[in-house]
């Protein structure tokens, strides 16, 4: 995650890691109740199968 605010002053700021979540696809934001969400989905294949999930997160914004 980036802190773009400032396309001049471009900061890290954290790194989303979620157990299991492999193969990130189809990244996609958007606000219900004037809150803002991430949604991934995620493919993960093994032994010829392939499962797949969504992983949600809220987005707070940065207060500097």
């Amino acid at each position: 995650m980036f802190d773009i605010s400032d396309p001049f002053d471009v900061r890290f700021v954290d790194m989303i890691v979620t157990p299991g979540d492999r193969s990130p696809e189809g990244p996609a934001v958007y606000k219900d109740t004037g809150q803002y969400y991430l949604a991934i989905a995620n493919e993960v294949s093994g032994n010829g199968t392939t499962f797949t999930h969504t992983t949600l997160y809220r987005v707070d914004f940065l207060k500097h």
